[in-house]
């Protein structure tokens, strides 16, 4: 089974738990942790805990394999955990401004002890995303996309000579500075208005919305020693 869920947490705690777990209603993460890292060790629940309010994309694998291009943009994360799923359904659950838990819950299609594996994302690679980008807008259209914002940072240095004339007061330096700005920056304001820079914007960022910022594996297990844990992100 494979399912996609997005929770955030004004907490900056994200749980993962056997449907039928009880969580406590607050906002205040030192005390909610004194409570959770227990569950996690007892193998009741896992979670991600960061430092500020948080909103995550997960994606899970219940008793099935991830696609094998995994490997391509995520790696392990953490090690591997032991959860308990007594129920078969377990839910991904953060805290909103009020203190209360808002889970959302997935069945699991097995009871019983599992092994969680977590994977984070890759640092970003430019030369993966250009891979990417040319296999899903094409050749030309990415190469004018990448063009259009080169001549945006090409367009940035008249502004500085521009600013820096100003520190010094070098007032008469603007009547060449101002048509040289002018110049610089409208061929890179022109294209990005167009269609064609719009659509490769737009199929970037729906490529960047659809991956998920972390993957969940689960799979059903006898070894009942695995401990449960944590991450820190």
């Amino acid at each position: 089974m494979k399912a996609s869920v997005e929770v955030s947490s004004e907490a900056a705690i994200v749980v993962v738990a056997d449907a039928a777990t009880s969580l406590p209603a607050a906002l205040d993460q030192d005390a909610l942790l004194q409570e959770l890292e227990p569950m996690a060790v007892a193998r009741r629940a896992f979670f991600f805990v960061t430092d500020d309010p948080v909103r995550l994309h997960l994606e899970l694998y219940a008793q099935e394999q991830p696609p094998g291009s995994l490997d391509t943009h995520f790696e392990p994360l953490g090690g591997t955990f032991g959860l308990d799923v007594p129920s078969g359904e377990l839910f991904v659950a953060g805290w909103n401004n009020e203190g209360n838990v808002h889970p959302t819950r997935l069945s699991v299609g097995e009871r019983g002890a599992h092994v969680l594996r977590v994977f984070g994302r890759r640092p970003f690679d430019v030369q993966r995303h250009d891979e990417e980008m040319i296999a899903l807008v094409g050749e030309k259209d990415y190469s004018f996309f990448v063009k259009v914002n080169k001549s945006g940072v090409i367009g940035c240095l008249p502004l500085v000579l521009t600013a820096i004339c100003v520190l010094a007061r070098q007032w008469e330096w603007l009547w060449y500075l101002v048509p040289l700005v002018v110049g610089s920056w409208s061929p890179y304001v022109v294209l990005k208005h167009t269609e064609r820079y719009k659509e490769v914007e737009r199929a970037a960022s729906e490529l960047e919305a659809a991956r998920p910022l972390y993957v969940l594996t689960l799979d059903a297990t006898e070894q009942t020693e695995l401990q449960g844990g944590f991450v820190r992100i």
